[in-house]
C-alpha cells in the first residue's frame, strides 16, 4: 500500500515506520474482515451500507456539505447560526496542502543529504579524521584521568 513517495519519505524515520505497521495490522485484522478485500468505490460504498446496518435509523445523519447548515442543525436539534457554512476543504487548497507538504519533506531530506555530503567532504578532503582522531583521543585520556 506503500506509495514510492512513502517508502522514501517515512520508511527510514523509526516511529513512522512502526506507525504504518501498526496501521496494516489493524487493518488486517479489524477492517478486511468486516469490509473485505475491496478497494476504491465499493469499499466506500460497503462501508456506508455497513454503517446504514449497525447504527439506528434515528441517530444517522448522511450529510453532504454542500448542503449547508440546515440538516445538520435540525439533525443536532440547535439553532441555525448566523455566519456562512464553512469552505475550507476546497480541492485546490487540498492540492496546494500536499504539494507544500512534500516540498517541507524534500526538503528536509535535502539537508540531511547536505548535511552528512558536508560532513563527509569535511572527513575525506579537509583532513577531519584528523581533527576526529585527535579528540577522540583527548576524550579517552580525559575519562581515564577521571577513573584513575
Amino acid at each position: 500500500m506503500l506509495t514510492t513517495f512513502h517508502g522514501f519519505a517515512i520508511w527510514p524515520v523509526r516511529y513512522l515506520r512502526l506507525q504504518l505497521l501498526v496501521g496494516g495490522d489493524v487493518m488486517k485484522s479489524k477492517v478486511l474482515p468486516v469490509l473485505g478485500p475491496i478497494t476504491g468505490p465499493e469499499w466506500y460504498d460497503k462501508h456506508n451500507n455497513w454503517v446504514r446496518s449497525i447504527v439506528p435509523k434515528d441517530q444517522l445523519l448522511e450529510f453532504n456539505v454542500k448542503e449547508g447548515w440546515r440538516p445538520l442543525c435540525c439533525f443536532l436539534e440547535v439553532p441555525i447560526p448566523d455566519v456562512p457554512f464553512p469552505r475550507t476543504n476546497e480541492t485546490a487548497e487540498f492540492h496546494r496542502y500536499v504539494r507544500d507538504a512534500r516540498c517541507l519533506g524534500l526538503a528536509v531530506w535535502a539537508s540531511c543529504a547536505l548535511g552528512i555530503g558536508g560532513a563527509w567532504y569535511g572527513m575525506e578532503k579537509c583532513g577531519g579524521w584528523k581533527y576526529l582522531a585527535y579528540g577522540m583521543e583527548v576524550i579517552w585520556e580525559h575519562g581515564r584521568a577521571m577513573l584513575a
